[in-house]
């Protein structure tokens, strides 16, 4: 708010008219003296005549100018007493305007010194009211009002604290805050700085707003306590609630239920010493020291949740006790029937008992039965390589009498039948020392020889060894790529591994390639057989590892499929789980297929 004086303008007018009017008194008295000694009444009187015309001339002209100015006066002090009614009129105005106000007003000049105040911002605090005059500071003020003894405070606020809040709302360019007084009374005050560095502090009571608001939020909370009565008391644990003084406030009939309680004893604001007794006497009686335990954590108070713990009550059922200090410091403590949860758990440890001995039963005769099928297999893999080579004896005593047969005078449909013979012998002898290698492998006789080696040497004998088979198809290929990787592994076995993939690779390729090659893949190698033959259906890559499957085409010579027993590829899986790698292949029907073994690589 910027007031501004009226009468200010007209002080200075009639300053600067009595300061001319002196000006001109002086000139007057100058000029008479002048005359005055200028005079020579010894002379003639012309120059009197003359001296006495110049001085009425000065003095005609002088007077005029007092005249002028006597006038200006005389309207200056008519404006002045004009200005004066109108401030005074103006100020009573702006008196009764702010008395009119219902709301404290009080107005500070830029140095924060008090102006003026109306009536009810100087009798909100009594005691004070009279040290409220014009000329106060503001500091000094607030020093009064946190002294006062109608304000009160909030909790852990002390008078001095309150002031020098008081004095950072004061000073900044606007605040507002709530402040509570005596007898329930509540105001906003509100200061505001003007364009001039002048405050404006207002305080409007608020007190029936907060009142109204007080009710409203107290009726919210009896509706919410209704409500969370109503839900407490379809919990189906009982509930009972401790006030920090110790009363009960609020529990359900689930409560009374499972503790056996007398009703008449559970009553509004009971004391828990009361409830806890009958709580002890009715229902916790065998268990002492739970109970005692459990009393003991509740008169400690701390701010945590109880464990909880089971207890047998008198009727022979089980409750869970749950105990919770709120942090208000209330206490909330719960009861649960686990009755049936118990006779569960020990009908489930019965049976967890019962099936433990199953288990131990069961357990004892998959040993026996595990150690007849061991025995077994032991047998059965010294019947197959006994059988093997008594078998081997007579194949190979038969095999050189058709040698022998061969060198004879035989004619041209002998001999065939004596090739027949032969290959038929062969492809037996071929068969029996597949069943021997897998009953050797099946039997776990055959431990892994691990060592460091070349892979080129390998390749080199590998290629060589399967050179003369496919010498006998014209439009085959067989190559390797060379390498100069060491592996770590059984060579023995891992040869068997890569003699039964080339093996088959030619076996089922008519034309086109057969490539040996490997790649590093990190740590290890990727050993790869790939050719051009029929490939393989994707459905069929699991079924081509087990004994005595073989895979049937059109293409296929009679006489190599005669040869084959479905054995090879076996032998590889059987080998691959011996030496714990990796197997896999790759196909596409009509363009060939890739078979791939894994194998650690050497460490430099």
């Amino acid at each position: 708010m910027n007031l501004s004086n009226p009468l200010e303008h007209v002080d200075n007018q009639n300053e600067a008219l009595t300061v001319r009017i002196s000006k001109l008194e002086k000139i007057n008295a100058a000029l008479i003296n002048r005359v005055e000694k200028s005079m020579d009444f010894s002379g003639g009187g012309f120059p009197l005549f003359q001296t006495a015309v110049v001085l009425e001339a000065q003095v005609r002209e002088r007077t005029k100018d007092l005249e002028d100015t006597l006038e200006k006066l005389s309207s200056a002090y008519t404006q002045l007493r004009k200005a004066t009614n109108e401030a005074r009129e103006v100020r009573q105005n702006l008196s009764v305007a702010i008395e009119a106000i219902e709301e404290g007003f009080a107005l500070f000049d830029g140095n924060e010194k008090l102006i003026m105040c109306n009536d009810p911002f100087a009798r909100l605090m009594p005691d004070i009211s009279k040290q409220l005059v014009a000329g106060a500071p503001f500091e000094t003020m607030a020093g009064l009002f946190a002294n006062s003894k109608y304000i009160i405070f909030e909790k852990g606020v002390s008078a001095e604290q309150w002031k020098q809040f008081r004095i950072r709302k004061f000073r900044a360019p606007y605040a507002s805050f709530i402040q509570q007084f005596r007898d329930d009374r509540w105001l906003q005050v509100s200061n505001k700085k003007t364009s001039t560095g002048a405050t404006v502090v207002f305080q409007t009571d608020i007190s029936d707003l907060v009142r109204q608001e007080r009710d409203r939020r107290k009726q919210q909370l009896d509706n919410n306590s209704q409500l969370l009565q109503a839900m407490i008391d379809q919990l189906p644990q009982g509930l009972c609630m401790f006030s920090v003084d110790a009363k009960l406030t609020t529990w359900n009939d689930q409560f009374v239920k499972l503790l056996n309680l007398p009703v008449k004893n559970v009553k509004q604001f009971s004391p828990f010493d009361k409830i806890w007794q009958d709580i002890d006497r009715y229902t916790l009686s065998g268990s002492p020291k739970t109970s005692q335990a459990i009393l003991a954590w509740i008169k400690k108070g701390d701010q945590q949740l109880f464990a909880g713990v089971e207890v047998e009550c008198i009727d022979g059922s089980f409750l869970w006790i749950n105990c919770t200090h709120m942090p208000d410091g209330s206490l909330v403590i719960y009861f649960d029937d686990i009755s049936a949860q118990k006779r569960a758990t020990q009908i489930m440890h019965q049976a967890k008992n019962q099936l433990e001995d199953r288990v131990v039963e069961k357990t004892t005769e998959l040993l026996i039965a595990k150690q007849k099928a061991e025995e077994a297999n032991q047998s059965k893999t010294r019947f197959f390589a006994a059988a093997s080579h008594d078998l081997l004896q007579p194949l190979d005593a038969a095999r050189v009498f058709l040698s022998l047969l061969n060198d004879t005078n035989l004619d041209e449909k002998q001999r065939h039948l004596a090739k027949m013979a032969n290959g038929a012998f062969g492809s037996m002898e071929s068969l029996l020392d597949s069943l021997l290698d897998i009953s050797r492998y099946d039997g776990g006789t055959v431990k892994p020889n691990y060592e460091t080696f070349f892979i080129e040497d390998v390749f080199e004998s590998l290629c060589a060894e399967c050179m003369s088979s496919v010498q006998k198809k014209a439009d085959l290929k067989l190559r390797h790529v060379p390498s100069s990787l060491k592996l770590n592994s059984d060579v023995r076995l891992l040869r068997r591994i890569l003699q039964n993939y080339a093996t088959n690779a030619i076996r089922y390729t008519e034309r086109g390639k057969v490539l040996v090659g490997i790649r590093r893949r990190n740590n290890l190698a990727e050993i790869q057989v790939l050719d051009t033959g029929v490939g393989i259906p994707s459905e069929q890559f699991d079924q081509i590892f087990l004994e005595f499957n073989r895979l049937r085409t059109t293409e296929i010579d009679l006489q190599s499929e005669a040869k084959a027993m479905g054995l090879g590829l076996a032998i590889v899986s059987w080998i691959a789980r011996i030496l714990q790698y990796k197997i896999e292949v790759k196909s596409i029907v009509g363009r060939g297929s890739c078979f791939s073994v894994f194998v650690p690589i050497a460490s430099e």
